[in-house]
């Protein structure tokens, strides 16, 4: 039986219809959650300020620019 080396420093993201590994992205260290926590409820006061409307087409702009990139 063969086994894959596991890696902490990185994680594959996977197809998992061909279960081929498409890229792999860098772990996100422990150490580094609580300021990322932190940024995130700080980013969320303003999205919250924002009318719904508003949230809703920047979301329609993320999603276009995310299928745009995987053409």
């Amino acid at each position: 039986m063969v086994t894959a080396a596991v890696s902490t420093d990185r994680v594959a993201s996977v197809n998992p219809a061909t279960g081929e590994v498409q890229a792999w992205i860098a772990a996100t260290q422990p150490a580094e959650i609580p300021s990322i926590v932190a940024r995130a409820r700080e980013a969320q006061k303003s999205w919250a300020l924002r009318p719904i409307g508003e949230r809703c087409k920047l979301l329609n702009k993320l999603r276009a620019a995310n299928i745009r990139s995987r053409s």
